[in-house]
């Protein structure tokens, strides 16, 4: 009954990959050290895009990592899902939707953290 109703491997999976929230901090500290008020670093054309309202504006990429990193909702909305399921319930197709956007955004994620830093 356990190895057709246990889905903690998809919990702990999404708990690892909630983790992500540093790269949330790390994309906020790079918006932050880049911005005119502190021009701290300068980020390489590399890892900035045009900006959609200003065009001659650019933007960090990091600021994807800020805005995509909070992962809390698919582990909460997975916990939820398994919360009330009785111990034998082989129809769980809902679990798979929080991992699958979860991993899809961390993926995406690790792509836009700009890598080096030239000044």
């Amino acid at each position: 009954m356990d190895a057709v109703s246990d889905r903690d491997f998809v919990a702990e999976t999404l708990f690892d990959i909630d983790g992500r929230h540093h790269l949330s901090r790390m994309g906020e500290e790079l918006v932050l050290w880049t911005s005119s008020e502190f021009h701290f670093a300068t980020l390489g054309d590399d890892f900035t895009t045009g900006s959609s309202m200003l065009p001659r504006r650019r933007t960090a990429r990091a600021e994807l990592a800020r805005e995509r990193a909070p992962a809390g909702g698919n582990l909460t909305s997975l916990l939820v899902t398994l919360k009330g399921c009785p111990f034998v319930q082989s129809d769980l197709q809902e679990d798979k939707e929080p991992l699958f956007d979860s991993v899809s955004q961390v993926m995406l994620i690790t792509r836009a953290m700009p890598g080096p830093i030239d000044r």
